[in-house]
Formats: C-alpha cells, sequence, structure tokens
C-alpha cells in the first residue's frame, strides 16, 4: 500500500514538474544575439532600432542587454544614461541581484530598454559564462523578446548567450575582409555551438555609398541567401545619435529604420510572434 501511495505522489510529482516548465517555456521570452565577425559593421545600431521597431508591437517587453565588450554603445547609441551595468550588478548579494539588476535597466521613450553589460573595462572579467546565465534567467521572465548585442565577442559571456539564442543575427558589411571571418564565425555557430540554419539570419549592411561586393557576390561566397539588405545610409545614425534620437523616430524612410522593421518583421515571424 505504501509502495503504491508512493508511486502514485511520484507520478503526481512529475505531472506537476512537467506543467511548471511548460508553464516557464511559454513566458520565458526568446532570446535574439545580434553578432558581427568584423567591428564597425553597425550591428549596435541595427540591435537599438530593431529593439525599437520590435517595441512598437511589445511596448515595455522587449529587452537589448548589451554585451559588447569592453566598450558597448547601446545606451549611448539610443541617448540613454546608465548608472548600473550587470557587472556591477554582480558584486551585490545574492539575495539582492535582481532587484539590483533590474534597477540597471534604463528605458528608452520607444518602448524598449537597455541593460548595459559593463560601464568600465576593467569590469569585463565579472561577466563570466555564470554571470550571463543568472541575468538571462532574470531578464527573459516578463518580456517578450530579449536582443543581445554581442559586437564582435565570442568570450565566454558571449558563448552563453548564443547558446540560449533562439535566433542569432549575423550582420555583415559587403567587403571582402569581412567574408573570412564571417565564414569562419557561421562554421563556428554550425559545427561547434550546433545552431541549426533555421536560427540564423543574415543582414548584409552596406556602409559605404560604394560596395566592393554586391549581394550576389557576398551570398555566392558564404553559400547563404541574405535575410535582410540594409542600404548605405549616408551619416543619418550618427545624426540621429547626436540628436538624441534613433533613425527609427526621426525618420522612418531611411534605410537603417527601414532595414531595422524589416529585420524585426522576419524575426517576430520566425519567433512565432508576428500574430
Amino acid at each position: 500500500m505504501t509502495l503504491a501511495l508512493d508511486k502514485l505522489w511520484e507520478q503526481e510529482l512529475s505531472k506537476a514538474q512537467a506543467i511548471e516548465t511548460q508553464t516557464a517555456a511559454r513566458t520565458a521570452a526568446p532570446i535574439v544575439a545580434f553578432y558581427s565577425a568584423k567591428g564597425g559593421s553597425g550591428t549596435t545600431t541595427l540591435a537599438v532600432n530593431t529593439a525599437a521597431a520590435m517595441a512598437r508591437k511589445f511596448a515595455r517587453q522587449v529587452v537589448l542587454i548589451d554585451f559588447g565588450l569592453p566598450f558597448g554603445h547601446a545606451a549611448l547609441f539610443a541617448d540613454l544614461v546608465a548608472t548600473g551595468s550587470i557587472a556591477s550588478a554582480s558584486k551585490a548579494a545574492v539575495a539582492d541581484f535582481e532587484k539590483v539588476l533590474l534597477g540597471n535597466v534604463v528605458h528608452h521613450r520607444a518602448g524598449m530598454a537597455v541593460l548595459p553589460g559593463t560601464l568600465r573595462p576593467e569590469e569585463v572579467d565579472l561577466m563570466t559564462a555564470d554571470l550571463t546565465g543568472r541575468v538571462l534567467d532574470v531578464v527573459v521572465t516578463g518580456q517578450k523578446v530579449v536582443l543581445a548585442d554581442l559586437g564582435t565577442s565570442l568570450a565566454e559571456a558571449a558563448l552563453a548567450v548564443l547558446e540560449r539564442a533562439e535566433c542569432v543575427v549575423v550582420v555583415v558589411p559587403p567587403e571582402i575582409a569581412a567574408m573570412t571571418d564571417a565564414r569562419r564565425a557561421l562554421a563556428i555557430f554550425r559545427d561547434i555551438l550546433n545552431v541549426p540554419d533555421n536560427r540564423i539570419e543574415l543582414v548584409l549592411n552596406q556602409r559605404s555609398p560604394r560596395q566592393p561586393l554586391d549581394r550576389a557576390a557576398v551570398e555566392s561566397i558564404l553559400g547563404r541567401k541574405m535575410s535582410v539588405v540594409v542600404g548605405f545610409d549616408d551619416t543619418r545614425p550618427e545624426e540621429s545619435t547626436l540628436a538624441g534620437g534613433l533613425v527609427l523616430q526621426r525618420d522612418t524612410s531611411s534605410m537603417v529604420a527601414r532595414g531595422a522593421i524589416e529585420l524585426a518583421r522576419v524575426v517576430l515571424s520566425n519567433l512565432k510572434l508576428d500574430g
């Protein structure tokens, strides 16, 4: 009799745990990682504006975490003043970590928010895989989408993000030198991190008026189609930053704004969040 009751209890406990796991999976926001193998590719500009584009649909439910180490510029590009970061939150008592971390999130009038990784380069060593996992566990709760700007980093914090990302946006400039780096990065994602091809979105970001390679050439070299092409936008991104706003807010017809809107549409569709 006792054994039968124990077995019944175990079955009920297993059912409860399964329901709890399913509920957590439904409420946890998917993670979208932004990466480029080459610095100066416009990754942060696209990440910030894509977050703002997603916030049009999910106001106050989109957070961009800045893992661009050692110098992340997401808050700067969004004209936000950050006073805390992931690194500074890591110094808090365990019981206070979540409260301090969420208190370091800075909110933008466009409806999205930014969480800086570090505010000083000497804090980079604090950005471990374990800390990153704790941060993601906290931030994905109660959000619709969590974006992570990895910059060009494949350090342990970035790898921890990539392991959990449901979508990886790889920003590629149409430059010959960038092709080799992009191919290597894609090989790492595929062969080492086991990221399926259908979870990777390639973005061709044309940062200069004369492109060394056109779309067809880039697709041929990388052996993959571009999901989105962002046309040359002259100095509009920099002008928007200096004016204290996002390109998406100042000029929705600009190339970066249109690219961010299209990228948001593609990603949300693939995440089944376009309904």
